[in-house]
């Protein structure tokens, strides 16, 4: 997995510096959480690393490029969780190779974009036009603009014959893959052939191999690695015969659209088994068996006026206020009561003094008077 990048149309320094910046970004990546952006490559750029991406989580952005082709042709779902502001989770604009020769996209493998809609404008590409993208979105939700394609002057290939007019590129291998344009009216979440015995299970999203849950190209909603999921195994179950609750052994941690058994390496385990990537303020992280963990800090009661300690005080002044640094929870009352010109020099408080009672999370009474 890795973050995504968040650059839009700005270049990262010089040609060079930014093909370093777009290469560390998602090189050796599967599964891009965020969106994936690809601007500004030159024809002498290896871009052989966009090979392994499979997923994107937010939008895809392909903008400013003069390269022959970018190689995703693994890239098979756009959950579109993050849209750029029109509301388009694929945008293709301003590309071109050279003068003479129109750019390749071979997204062959793409078959599904989960929300937001298409935008390609002002690029000198080949055979999109030829894509039916209503069977990779819902165009009755998402909007397709795709009118600017400009590949009249340019020398493009036609699809081949077996792709029936749809292709991302020439040759057979970049044929349009359908998964809902020829299902039975019984499959609703895409299929695999024309028959009901081919219909996906809901939870597949891109298409599927078999009608079981295990048999999906990519997960709709949670994927734990061996099968899809509506919801990740809770880290308690209810034992019938017991009548209570008991720690599950299955239990998995959700993260993003995936179930894990463990947290993962970036992330932190809270002490109710959630993972998160950062601590709360009012945490602290810890390594327990070599696990990171976020613990809830440790709190500091304090007495309350009238208390303790302060069993004969009458309310906040200059000779007790000190007591109170760090408290987190006061047993007993805070009490404060107006300070004059006829109050005792030693009782008249600085009132950035009172800053001192930011880290109080409980009292047990209060009074204010």
């Amino acid at each position: 997995m890795c973050a995504g990048t968040n650059y839009g149309f700005t270049r990262m320094g010089g040609d060079d510096g930014h093909y370093e910046v777009i290469k560390e970004a998602f090189n050796g990546c599967e599964i891009v959480l965020g969106d994936l952006e690809i601007t500004f490559l030159l024809p002498h750029h290896d871009v052989s690393f966009l090979k392994t991406i499979q997923e994107v989580g937010g939008h895809v952005f392909i903008a400013g490029n003069k390269i022959k082709s970018l190689p995703l042709e693994n890239l098979r779902l756009i959950r579109g969780n993050l849209l750029n502001p029109g509301g388009y989770a694929l945008r293709i604009g301003s590309n071109r190779y050279d003068s003479y020769r129109a750019m390749e996209i071979p997204l062959r493998s793409l078959t599904e974009i989960l929300n937001g809609g298409v935008q390609i404008y002002s690029s000198h590409l080949c055979n999109l036009h030829t894509i039916q993208w209503e069977d990779i979105v819902n165009t009755e939700r998402f909007r397709i603009s795709v009118s600017e394609i400009e590949d009249t002057n340019f020398d493009c290939s036609s699809c081949d014959v077996n792709c029936n007019g749809s292709c991302w590129a020439p040759g057979p291998e970049n044929c349009q893959r359908f998964t809902k344009r020829d299902c039975s009216i019984m499959c609703s979440h895409g299929c695999r052939g024309p028959t009901s015995s081919d219909c996906c299970d809901e939870q597949c999203a891109s298409g599927c191999t078999g009608s079981q849950p295990k048999d999906c190209l990519a997960c709709r909603t949670l994927n734990d690695g061996e099968t899809c999921r509506e919801s990740c195994p809770a880290s308690t179950i209810y034992n019938t015969d017991k009548f209570k609750t008991e720690p599950n052994a299955n239990a998995m941690h959700h993260i993003h659209d995936y179930c894990f058994r463990e947290c993962p390496d970036s992330y932190k385990r809270l002490e109710t088994g959630e993972c998160v990537s950062e601590c709360s303020p009012d945490s602290e992280e810890i390594e327990e068996n070599g696990i990171h963990v976020c613990r809830k800090r440790i709190g500091k009661a304090c007495d309350g006026i009238g208390t303790g300690v302060l069993a004969n005080a009458v309310s906040i002044r200059s000779t007790n206020i000190d007591l109170f640094q760090n408290c987190t929870k006061i047993l007993g009352n805070l009490i404060f009561l107006p300070q004059d010109k006829y109050s005792e020099p030693s009782a008249l408080l600085d009132p950035m003094k009172y800053n001192i009672f930011k880290t109080i999370q409980e009292i047990t009474e209060m009074h204010l008077k």
